[in-house]
């Protein structure tokens, strides 16, 4: 089943814009509790990672960064997603 979802995200994460999919999602990782919050920060790393245009990643991060610093429990993902914002995978 997780991997299911998983694969659901990563599907997700290429079909919607990333703006939209970050506006969607940064209600979720700051405003739920675990595991909510971890699924939404799973997401949001693959929408990165999805994210064609680096200069929209970019513009998002005054949105992105604060959000991650407040769900401390996380704090590994939030490592590992601001990871993916600075370098990106190459494809």
């Amino acid at each position: 089943m997780t991997r299911a979802a998983e694969e659901c995200a990563v599907t997700l994460a290429r079909a919607i814009p990333a703006q939209q999919c970050v506006n969607i999602l940064n209600p979720f990782i700051e405003a739920h509790e675990f595991p909510l919050n971890l699924a939404a920060i799973k997401m949001q790393i693959k929408v990165i990672e999805a994210a064609e245009d680096k200069d929209i990643v970019r513009s998002l991060l005054p949105t992105l960064i604060p959000r991650l610093l407040k769900v401390s429990l996380l704090a590994h993902l939030v490592i590992f997603s601001l990871i993916y914002i600075y370098y990106p995978r190459k494809s």
